[in-house]
């Protein structure tokens, strides 16, 4: 923590450094801003330690003539003028920096740990979502092969079908050549009923005109 709090100290020295017209009142004492370069001219205010000062100009007398942060000018003697802040304000600051960081360390742990957790829950719904994909392959492979038998099955009934229909054809075929051979045969009946009937009568009407001879008897020769 003291090697955090020099660097941080270091940090904002050299922060400082860099604006030339700043200046602060030395540690431990108030420091009057006159209206002129000796001490009998009215003291305008009492400068407290530490307080940031804009320095406009420097006078032979040991005097500088500076501006508040509140934008009252005024001449103070130039060796209670330091160009950084005074310790103690540096170690307020520090202190503060220090603070701060020590809070952006705790949302950053956080932070972390949200975000572990969040990892361990993505890596918990990845294993899910991988055992679902794995039950989903073997249930679209199954699905598959139903699917194929269905496909065969349903290519079998359509042989099926197409021989039924062959079938179905051949019988009718039958049916009708059946039926015209019923028709042939009772048309064939019926000429020979016919034939049979005619030639019957025919006899009926030829026997009766025949003239049959006697025989004679063996005793009239």
């Amino acid at each position: 923590m003291r090697r955090t709090l020099t660097f941080l100290i270091l940090g904002l020295v050299a922060t400082t450094a860099a604006g030339q017209s700043a200046r602060y009142i030395q540690d431990f004492i108030k420091v009057p801003l006159r209206t002129g370069t000796s001490t009998q001219n009215k003291i305008l205010r009492m400068l407290p330690s530490g307080a940031r000062v804009e320095l406009l100009e420097e006078a032979d007398e040991g005097y500088a003539r500076v501006r508040t942060e509140e934008g009252t000018e005024g001449w103070i003697l130039s060796r209670y003028l330091m160009e950084e802040p005074s310790a103690r304000d540096r170690l307020v600051l520090a202190e503060q920096s220090l603070t701060r960081q020590q809070e952006e360390n705790q949302g950053l742990k956080r932070e972390i740990g949200t975000l572990k957790a969040h990892a361990a829950e993505m890596d918990r719904s990845n294993k899910e979502l991988e055992t679902s994909n794995a039950d989903l392959s073997q249930d679209l492979e199954s699905v598959r092969r139903t699917a194929g038998r269905s496909l065969a099955i349903e290519e079998e009934n359509e042989n099926f079908r197409q021989d039924l229909a062959k079938k179905n054809e051949e019988l009718e075929a039958l049916l009708r050549e059946n039926a015209q051979l019923n028709d042939r045969s009772r048309r064939d009946w019926f000429l020979a009923g016919a034939g049979v009937a005619l030639g019957g009568l025919l006899l009926g009407l030829i026997i009766p005109r025949i003239p049959w001879r006697r025989r004679k008897r063996w005793d009239q020769f």
